[in-house]
């Protein structure tokens, strides 16, 4: 069996796609196993036997269960290991949650994506793709044009987003 977590996105922010995280331990209890769930944001741990179209199921089971659609991004919990450990802006890490962030993206960017976001990035933003996700670093993010929504569009996937903190946070689950 494996660990795996996904990452919802878009869910309790600004008080909308409301979704109460026992709830949602709730309904990941209906297909899988040892399921946690980390802060309101939207990241459930579980195991499971079948990884088989699991972003997809998932989509779906909450779909059926809270009546709207959210984006989801899955990566095993191996997945994430690597992504700490390949991390290209070590001096951000004892700075603080709002630094480094890692947008996780539902399949690998293409070869001209930092040219297709370069125009988004503000001076002092610095960011650096590997396969299927991104390490970005800002001075704030809430200042930011470099957002799931910029980057989905220009890209062309789904992309969910996750400060080192939580990344970390949930290997640790």
């Amino acid at each position: 069996m494996a660990r795996y977590v996904a990452f919802l996105r878009g869910i309790n922010v600004s008080g909308k796609n409301i979704i109460k995280m026992e709830f949602l331990k709730t309904v990941f209890e209906q297909q899988f196993q040892n399921v946690r769930t980390y802060i309101q944001s939207g990241n459930v741990c579980f195991d499971t036997d079948n990884a088989i179209d699991l972003e997809q199921r998932i989509f779906k089971l909450i779909a059926e269960n809270v009546g709207f659609q959210v984006p989801v991004v899955i990566r095993s919990i191996e997945e994430l290991k690597t992504v700490v450990d390949q991390n290209p802006y070590p001096n951000h890490v004892d700075e603080g949650t709002k630094k480094l962030y890692v947008f996780f993206l539902s399949k690998e960017a293409p070869a001209n994506a930092l040219e297709l976001l370069a125009s988004a990035l503000l001076e002092g933003e610095n960011v650096t793709f590997m396969g299927n996700h991104i390490y970005f670093t800002t001075n704030g993010l809430g200042n930011s044009k470099f957002t799931n929504n910029i980057v989905d569009k220009k890209l062309g996937l789904t992309s969910t987003t996750r400060n080192w903190a939580t990344t970390n946070k949930v290997i640790a689950l």
